[in-house]
C-alpha cells in the first residue's frame, strides 16, 4: 500500500498549530527563529512517528488520527496536567504522565479496532478545517501588528526645550524591581513588616511614597509609559508598538539632550539602555510578561516542561550579576559626563530562586504562589541586597539621584485586589534632599517631577493616571 502524503501532513498541521497560533498572537515578543526551529523540529518528529504508525497499522487512516491525538497531547500536556492536579494535588509529573499515556494507549486500541474508517476520515477533515480556519483568522487579525511601523516619539522629546541646563549634573540611578510590593501591600497581604528597609531609606534621606498607583499591573505597559513620560500604551497595545516605543523613549531622549550617558544594568531588553557597561542579558529575544522566551512558552505547555527549569540558573545569575555591578566602586564614582544608570531586575518576580539568605529554592517551588513564603522569602532577599547597593552608591557618590521603584506589587493570588496590584514601590533620594512632592504620584509623574527639578523643565506633574479613579 502506497504512503499517502495527506496521511502524514494532517498530524504535522496539528503539531505546528499551537506554535503558529502563539506566534501570530505574539509577533513582536516572539523570535521568528525560535518559531522556525520549533516548527522544523516538532514537524520532523511528527513525520517520523506518523510514518512508523502507518507501517505498523498497515497504512490505515486511523494511524493519522492516532498521530494527531498523540501530537496534541504531547504539545499541550502541561495544561492537561494542571487540570488533573487541581483535582488531585498530591500527584506529580511522574504520576500523571504515565497514567495519561496508558489512557491514550487504551483509547488508540479502541480507535483501531472499533472506529469505522469513514468516521475516522470525517473526524480528520473536521479537525483540519478547524485548525486551518483558526490559524487563518489569527494570522489575518495579527497582520496589522506585524507590518505596522513602530511609534516614533522623537517629536515629543524635540518639543521639550532644555533652558540653561545646570552644570555638574548629578548621576542618576533608576531601579525597577519587578513585582516588588510596597510597604503597605506587603503588610496587608503577607503580614510582613519591612521596617528594616524602610528605616534604612529614611535614614538615608529617601522620600517614600506609600500611596502611588500606576496605570497597569503589566510590566511592559507600565515601563513603556514611564519611559515615555506619558500614558501612550495600554494592555491592549501590541507588543510590537510597545517595543518600538521603548526604543525611542522620550525619557532617554531628554536625558541625552541634557548631556547624560545611559548605562543599562540587568535585563536590558526591557529598558533598552544598552552601552558597553551593560551587565546581564542584552536584547537576545523578547520575552512575555513573565520574562519567558517564545521557545520556553511553547515547551512549558508541552510534556517537556520539566526540562525548562535548567534555564533558571541563568536567570539567577543575571539577578546576582546586576547586584554585583554596584559592588565595583569604579562604576559608582562620578564620571566625566553625567550618567543615568537604568537597572531592571526581574525579582522578586517569579521564578522564586532565592530564600532570604540567597540560597537556592527547590525547582518544584519556582512558581509556587500557593505558599506565601516563597514570594516573601525572595522579597526579603531583594530588600537586603538593595540596602547594600544603596549604601554603596551613596558612600561613593552622595550627590546623586536614586529612584528605587517597581512596576507593580505582587499579582498572582486571588485575594490581591486589582487596584492594590497596580500600586508600585517608590522611594526617591535626591542629592540628600527630601522630595515630598512625589507622594501619591505614579511612575510617569514622579519622573516628570525629577526632570523639572533637575533640568528646570515645566512638565505637567499631574498627568491623569488611566484606570485609577
Amino acid at each position: 500500500m502506497k504512503l499517502n502524503i495527506k496521511k502524514v501532513a494532517s498530524p504535522v498541521l496539528i503539531t505546528i498549530f499551537p506554535i503558529v497560533f502563539l506566534f501570530a498572537n505574539n509577533s513582536k515578543e516572539a523570535d521568528i527563529k525560535d518559531a522556525i526551529y520549533l516548527i522544523l523540529g516538532f514537524s520532523f518528529a511528527t513525520i517520523m512517528a506518523t510514518v512508523f504508525l502507518l507501517f505498523i497499522l498497515h497504512f490505515s487512516i486511523k494511524a493519522t488520527l492516532i498521530a494527531e491525538i498523540f501530537s496534541f497531547f504531547l504539545l499541550n500536556y502541561a495544561l492537561l496536567e494542571k487540570i488533573i492536579k487541581k483535582i488531585f494535588p498530591q500527584l506529580y509529573y511522574w504520576h500523571v504522565f504515565p497514567l495519561l499515556l496508558f489512557v491514550l494507549f487504551v483509547l488508540f486500541i479502541n480507535i483501531y479496532r472499533h472506529l469505522p474508517e469513514s468516521t475516522t476520515e470525517s473526524m480528520i477533515i473536521i479537525i483540519n478545517i478547524a485548525c486551518v480556519s483558526l490559524l487563518t483568522f489569527n494570522i489575518i487579525i495579527s497582520l496589522p501588528n506585524i507590518i505596522k511601523g513602530g511609534s516614533d516619539n522623537r517629536n515629543t522629546a524635540e518639543k521639550i526645550t532644555i533652558e540653561k541646563p545646570q552644570s555638574n549634573l548629578p548621576d542618576i540611578y533608576y531601579f525597577v524591581l519587578d513585582e516588588y510590593s510596597n510597604f503597605n501591600f506587603i503588610k496587608k497581604y503577607y503580614n510582613y513588616d519591612n521596617s528594616v528597609f524602610e528605616s534604612f531609606l529614611r535614614e538615608k534621606h529617601f522620600t517614600i511614597s506609600s500611596d502611588s498607583y500606576n496605570d497597569s499591573d503589566q510590566t511592559l505597559t507600565v515601563l513603556t509609559n514611564i519611559l515615555n513620560l506619558d500614558y501612550i500604551s495600554t494592555n491592549a497595545t501590541s507588543q510590537k508598538e510597545k517595543y518600538d516605543m521603548r526604543q525611542s523613549a522620550v525619557l532617554y531622549q531628554i536625558l541625552k539632550k541634557a548631556g547624560y550617558e545611559l548605562i543599562g544594568v540587568g535585563k536590558t531588553d526591557y529598558t533598552f539602555a544598552l552601552t558597553s557597561l551593560t551587565q546581564g542579558s542584552k536584547t537576545t529575544g523578547i520575552g512575555n510578561v513573565r520574562g519567558e522566551t517564545f521557545s520556553q512558552i511553547v515547551l512549558k505547555n508541552s510534556f517537556l516542561y520539566p526540562l525548562i527549569t535548567i534555564d533558571h540558573t541563568k536567570r539567577a545569575q543575571e539577578v546576582l550579576k546586576a547586584f554585583d555591578y554596584f559592588e565595583d566602586e569604579t562604576n559608582l564614582k562620578q564620571h566625566l559626563v553625567p550618567t543615568c544608570t537604568i537597572t531592571y531586575i526581574e525579582s522578586p518576580h517569579e521564578p522564586f530562586l532565592f530564600d532570604p539568605d540567597g540560597r537556592n529554592v527547590s525547582p518544584g517551588d519556582y512558581y509556587n504562589w500557593s505558599d506565601k513564603k516563597f514570594y516573601l522569602n525572595q522579597y526579603k532577599y531583594i530588600s537586603e541586597k538593595m540596602i547594600r547597593v544603596i549604601d554603596n552608591i551613596i558612600s561613593a557618590n552622595p550627590n546623586c539621584i536614586i529612584f528605587v521603584s517597581s512596576d507593580h506589587s505582587a499579582r498572582f493570588r486571588d485575594e490581591f485586589e486589582a487596584q492594590d496590584k497596580k500600586s508600585p514601590f517608590h522611594a526617591l533620594y535626591y542629592c540628600g534632599n527630601l522630595m515630598p512632592s512625589i507622594s501619591g504620584k505614579s511612575g510617569v509623574n514622579t519622573w516628570r517631577i525629577i526632570l523639572n527639578e533637575l533640568l528646570n523643565l515645566k512638565l505637567d506633574e499631574n498627568v491623569e493616571v488611566p484606570g485609577n479613579e
